[in-house]
């Protein structure tokens, strides 16, 4: 079962903000493990959550309802603008924060909560006396053990209270760092937007080729058993019994036609022995003065091709090759080894067919070809104007284990 590009987008995003939640609760523990006097503390570890939390909102606001104005709609004013409402809310909801007991004790403002609107307050010591950096209010013994403890964290050691690394002394950054996770957020979305449109394309791709596929098999049909009737016409003022042994060679061709040769590929058993019945039935209507020599493997491994693929270059030897004036010959090989199946037709060419065009049947061949095969084939057509000389080379596919009767 295939994941949908839609879950592994939320999966990256579950993923990276686990990471970036467990961060400081790592951070604290292996500091406190190389540090013994230092404390681990979980509530200091709660506050930057609630830190992060502020910003996980605002993410997920722009990636359920902002991002995609500008990734599949393509608005990008209006993305812009509802960028910059978040930005206010951002700044709004982080002034409140800071209004709080964890906001003031991690949203720096360049003093500590002690010294906030120049109150004293625990008996801390004024800026009156000396107290000029946060390094001199750290280490001033008038700081009792617990404010020294918690201000000597591995997140902010000798600097002011909060995530340094991730808001700094000024608002920019926490602004700078949220307008970061907007273009992680457009940056990922994209990625999956184009991944879901190439797989998307890929399979519009695929049922185009299944159609031209099918449309062009509509042809041959037709074509073929066209050109059969004629033959069979032929017959029943020559030689009716002959006629008749026709028309059950061509029932046992229809049902090939009809009942298998609708599927992409064919067990290569099957069209070897629907050659030999076409074969069978040519050789009803010509006498001996044309030379038919087949060769057809009597063991056919397990392999897959086209259907009705080597029809087409049998038929036009029979139509084009025989000349009532001198002798005719055709000559069909099906030859097997382990990286190939090589076809080869060759015949004689008639007076009436010299500078003849290739028909409809031998084109809707070459592009079946390249259709299934792309690159991976070979055909090759010789006509020298005595012979016509035609030889293709098909890539080994084995036969699936269930095939369609």
């Amino acid at each position: 079962m295939t994941i949908s590009t839609s879950i592994k987008e939320k999966l990256v995003y579950v993923g990276l903000w686990v990471l970036l939640f467990a961060t400081p609760l790592l951070t604290f523990y292996l500091h406190s493990l190389n540090k013994p006097t230092v404390v681990f503390a979980w509530h200091d570890v709660f506050g930057i959550w609630m830190l992060f939390g502020t910003y996980l909102f605002f993410f997920l606001i722009h990636n359920s309802f902002v991002s995609p104005q500008l990734v599949y709609g393509h608005h990008a004013v209006r993305y812009l603008l509802l960028v910059l409402l978040l930005l206010c809310g951002f700044g709004i909801g982080r002034h409140l924060l800071s209004k709080t007991e964890v906001g003031r004790k991690f949203i720096p403002h360049g003093r500590p909560p002690e010294m906030m609107d120049g109150k004293i307050k625990d008996g801390a010591q004024s800026d009156d006396d000396g107290l000029k950096t946060w390094r001199d209010w750290r280490n001033h013994p008038h700081g009792n053990g617990q404010r020294k403890r918690f201000y000597h964290h591995p997140m902010h050691d000798g600097f002011p209270p909060g995530p340094i690394m991730l808001l700094g002394e000024k608002d920019f950054l926490g602004y700078s760092i949220l307008v970061l996770l907007f273009g992680m957020n457009i940056g990922i979305k994209l990625y999956f937007k184009n991944e879901n449109d190439a797989h998307a394309l890929e399979q519009l791709q695929q049922k185009n080729v299944e159609e031209q596929l099918k449309y062009l098999k509509y042809q041959i049909n037709p074509h073929f058993f066209m050109n059969t009737l004629n033959n069979i016409h032929t017959l029943i003022d020559i030689d009716p019994d002959k006629a008749k042994e026709a028309l059950i060679e061509l029932s046992k061709m229809m049902r090939y036609v009809l009942y298998e040769a609708n599927n992409a590929m064919v067990p290569l058993d099957r069209e070897v022995e629907f050659l030999r019945n076409y074969i069978r039935l040519m050789r009803l209507r010509y006498t001996d003065d044309l030379k038919i020599s087949v060769s057809l493997p009597n063991e056919v491994p397990n392999r897959q091709v086209p259907p009705l693929i080597f029809i087409t270059f049998v038929e036009n030897a029979f139509k084009h090759g025989v000349s009532y004036a001198h002798n005719s010959f055709i000559d069909i090989k099906l030859s097997i080894d382990d990286t190939s199946t090589l076809f080869c037709c060759r015949n004689s060419r008639s007076e009436k067919t010299e500078g003849h065009k290739e028909g409809v049947g031998l084109n809707n061949v070459r592009q079946r070809l390249q259709l299934i095969y792309g690159e991976s084939y070979a055909l090759r057509i010789t006509d020298d104007g005595d012979t016509y000389d035609v030889s293709l080379s098909l890539p080994v596919q084995i036969q699936s284990s269930t095939t369609n009767d």
